[in-house]
């Protein structure tokens, strides 16, 4: 039975209502347990499961069918709300199984093949990672690539299209600049991570300088994820290592001007800079619009959606995805964005393609059981991760590129469950293989 409540700013099922609360009780139990209780005010599973789960699904399922979602989606919200039920239940699923995972990694640990197999792939990717950063014949050939990229972006972008401090505009409608662009989006954030690590670990202004250079770079590509990131991710990780003595209270007040910023960084993508509207649009801009859309996407897609799985073939596409779509009419009909843009009749050259959240791709390729499998890997490596920087940590490691080469495992896994921006994948390997030869030719050199 489907409610309105409020004018119409929230509409949804009684029953899928109730189930939603009774998820956010769950994952509130769970952080005190697993989280609080273990001596931390933050760790990485709960961080990632509120970013990639609670927050896009949980608590925008209550507004994710409401007419107000007008303001994004026009018309099509009243086809789209038809179907936001079944998204919800079909990453509800995946929700369940990540669980199934992280329980798999609590109760069997060292008694499990699947660990010893992924412990032996973690090591290596982490080392290599580690080796990466702290070596700075590799940060400086990292950097100096990333400048070159951002270089080559602009003087092809700028000679044909003249200043624009949205770049990304030009890009969908140029298949001749797309692969250097998605290159170069991938890459930066990668290595504006390093260097915030390295200026946490070191206060060595450099790192920061260049840092802050790179934004203001990045802020000319108009990619929001690509700055708020790399962010994100190193302040969570300081976070974890201060354990039970970080505050809740600054955390909150950060994370509210942290979505303020990344809604203003939207306005400047926009060509426009609207304080005061932004001030009176804020909650707006939350619940409906597209800055954390993924149940509302997934739905707009399974609403044009013909029911036929594609068995993997978005999956293939991404790994040739170092292949532009323009030589490859496999890579034109089915990496997901072109997939997605095609169900719902978008033009690719207009837009960057629907966000299906990260069950989404698993569903389209192989239903419930790809969801279940996702899930379940999918936890049992985020859960293996968050007990590596744990232990970490408790072991009075604070060195936060340490910890950060813990989770290079997961980023790889995680670039499974969204495809789209798959280029990340090869990028990673790229960084580990860098660091494999740094750590074996350099290794008797100061770093």
């Amino acid at each position: 039975m489907k409610i309105e409540l409020f004018d119409g700013i929230i509409r949804a099922d009684i029953f899928v209502l109730v189930l939603n609360f009774t998820l956010l009780i769950h994952f509130l139990v769970s952080y005190y347990f697993n989280c609080y209780k273990k001596g931390f005010k933050v760790d990485y599973w709960h961080y990632t499961i509120f970013l990639v789960f609670i927050l896009p699904f949980v608590i925008i399922y209550p507004f994710a069918a409401s007419r107000y979602n007008v303001i994004a989606t026009g018309d099509k919200i009243e086809i789209i709300k038809n179907y936001v039920d079944k998204a919800y239940l079909i990453s509800f699923v995946g929700y369940i199984s990540l669980y199934i995972g992280f329980f798999h990694f609590s109760f069997f640990r060292k008694r499990s093949v699947l660990y010893f197999s992924i412990n032996g792939l973690h090591k290596k990717l982490s080392i290599f990672t580690n080796a990466c950063i702290q070596s700075r014949y590799s940060m400086l050939l990292l950097v100096s690539l990333g400048f070159v990229l951002i270089a080559l972006l602009y003087i092809n972008v700028m000679s044909q299209y003249g200043f624009s401090v949205n770049i990304r505009r030009y890009i969908l409608a140029d298949s001749s600049l797309r692969p250097i662009f998605n290159f170069t989006i991938s890459f930066i954030p990668i290595i504006l991570t390093f260097l915030l690590l390295k200026f946490a670990d070191t206060k060595r202004k450099l790192y920061l300088i260049t840092a802050v250079l790179f934004i203001l770079l990045m802020l000319l590509c108009g990619v929001r994820s690509a700055i708020a990131y790399p962010v994100l991710t190193v302040y969570i990780l300081s976070l974890i290592s201060k354990k039970k003595k970080a505050s809740i209270l600054k955390m909150i007040l950060i994370g509210g001007v942290f979505l303020f910023i990344i809604l203003l960084l939207g306005q400047l993508r926009n060509g426009y800079i609207d304080l005061l509207s932004l001030v009176k649009t804020f909650g707006l801009m939350i619940f409906y619009g597209n800055n954390f859309s993924d149940l509302r996407d997934f739905a707009w897609i399974l609403a044009y959606w013909d029911g036929v799985f594609v068995t993997g073939k978005t999956y293939l596409a991404a790994f040739i995805s170092f292949i532009p779509r323009s030589f490859s009419a496999f890579r034109s009909d089915w990496a997901l964005s072109i997939y997605t843009n095609s169900l719902v009749g978008f033009e690719p050259t207009e837009h960057a393609g629907l966000r299906p959240g990260i069950f989404g791709e698993a569903y389209l390729n192989f239903g419930i059981f790809g969801v279940i499998i996702f899930g379940y890997i999918t936890g049992y490596i985020l859960k293996f991760t968050d007990y590596q920087i744990k232990d970490s940590v408790l072991r009075g490691h604070s060195n936060l590129s340490k910890s950060y080469s813990l989770t290079t495992l997961y980023s790889l896994n995680s670039i499974f469950l969204v495809t789209s921006g798959f280029w990340k994948f090869y990028i990673i390997l790229f960084i580990v293989l860098l660091g494999y030869i740094v750590s074996e030719i350099l290794k008797k050199r100061p770093l």
